[in-house]
């Protein structure tokens, strides 16, 4: 088993990461990696 099936949660962080992000005007992005592991990406607009 990976380590994240070990992990007790309700599994809702990501969609509450995603409503914050998103309405804040983010975005998030996440991709498998080759291998195992999680790549994610935030963004932002710069605000001047």
């Amino acid at each position: 088993p990976g380590r994240l099936q070990s992990i007790p949660g309700a599994g809702l962080g990501l969609a509450i990461a995603k409503e914050i992000i998103e309405r804040y005007g983010g975005t998030i992005a996440l991709e498998n990696r080759a291998g195992g592991g999680l790549s994610q990406r935030v963004a932002f607009r710069a605000v001047s």
